[in-house]
């Protein structure tokens, strides 16, 4: 137990598991769909393949984008207007455009206090020379593997303990 700055103890500890190694504060413990211990308190994370085709694009303007589409990403910032969308729904008006991506999301919703999970995800498949692209959402994280090597990063994500579904 540790003292924060406030003069109250803190209670945390390290969680490690085959899976991953996260920081979870007891404090901010909530349940979290979609991840479940196992009987020695390990986190067993399920990881849900996205079906479709995906495409990794700039477009000049938000208006260039289909916004009644099902499934997309958008990042704007002072530099660019980043998109991920299925392949069939790119618009004919990219300023670039990166196609051939395929994905999967960890599936349930993560506590913001939960540390390390796209950083082991993305470690596991590092060391298999496997590049990837995320998004984070306020609920999740979805990672896109380019096509040639999405087979094999599931395979050494289900090697390493993970569900894949």
């Amino acid at each position: 137990m540790k003292r924060g700055d406030d003069g109250k103890q803190a209670s945390s500890r390290w969680i490690e598991h085959e899976q991953e190694c996260c920081f979870e504060k007891h404090s901010e413990k909530k349940k979290l769909s979609g991840i479940r211990r196992d009987l020695w308190g390990k986190i067993m994370m399920e990881l849900k393949v996205i079906e479709h085709k995906l495409t990794v694009c700039k477009v000049s303007e938000t208006s260039d984008i289909n916004m009644d589409a099902d499934f997309f990403f958008i990042g704007k910032t002072d530099e660019e207007v980043s998109l991920v969308c299925k392949t069939e729904d790119t618009p004919q008006n990219t300023v670039e455009r990166d196609d051939g991506w395929r994905g999967f999301r960890i599936q349930g919703v993560l506590d913001f206090s939960l540390i390390g999970i796209l950083s082991k995800l993305s470690g596991l498949l590092a060391a298999h020379r496997i590049g990837i692209f995320a998004v984070s959402t306020y609920n999740t994280d979805y990672i896109l593997v380019k096509e040639e090597n999405f087979e094999r990063a599931l395979n050494v994500l289900a090697a390493e303990g993970y569900t894949v579904r």
